[in-house]
């Protein structure tokens, strides 16, 4: 039986764990029929029957293989959190053995999903992998295409800088020859 804590059911903030009610005018405190029933000696389960399942068998939670040794037919198993292909191995030993598990109805069907969530998260994997490698590569392609325009671009520019300063250089020879023609005109004409 479950004791629930006094307005438990009447008041979001108060849980359901036991608390013992200690209002002056509480009605549950004062064991009036009509409230829940509180704690008292004679609840209790009889000393050989503590602590097992209500099949009668101990409950014997798994968390490897090695806690399956010594365990007999009909012995009632929990299996705790583990990875899945060890929960598959456990649960197809326990089939074996013959031990019922509480967590799951019917074990044999859930290797099956088991098995199968493991083959789709394996392909998941691959696809995942592939996708990855596939982004990698275009974006080295990408940084390859752009190392190459901005070496056009370079060069372009080079090109641009010589045609600039042979156009300059032209144009100072171009200067220097008139202002020569110019000089030798005034000599002349002096």
């Amino acid at each position: 039986m479950k004791f629930k804590r006094q307005n438990a059911g009447n008041l979001k903030r108060v849980k359901t764990g036991w608390r013992t009610p200690r209002g002056h005018h509480s009605a549950q405190k004062e064991k009036r029929k009509y409230r829940s029933a509180m704690p008292n000696i004679g609840y209790r389960k009889p000393k050989n029957k503590r602590g097992l399942h209500p099949s009668g068998s101990k409950e014997v939670i798994i968390k490897s293989i090695n806690d399956l040794e010594g365990l007999t037919k009909g012995a009632v198993v929990r299996l705790s959190r583990m990875g899945v292909k060890k929960k598959v191995e456990i649960i197809n030993l326990c089939v074996k053995k013959g031990l019922r598990i509480i967590n799951f109805k019917k074990p044999e069907e859930r290797v099956k999903s088991l098995v199968e969530s493991l083959k789709n998260a394996r392909v998941l994997k691959l696809k995942r992998k592939e996708l990855r490698v596939k982004k990698r590569e275009e974006e080295r392609k990408k940084r390859e295409e752009e190392a190459k325009k901005k070496e056009q671009e370079k060069k372009s520019g080079e090109e641009v800088v010589k045609l600039k300063k042979k156009g300059a250089e032209a144009e100072s020879k171009k200067e220097v020859a008139e202002d020569e023609k110019v000089r030798s005109s005034k000599k002349t004409s002096k």
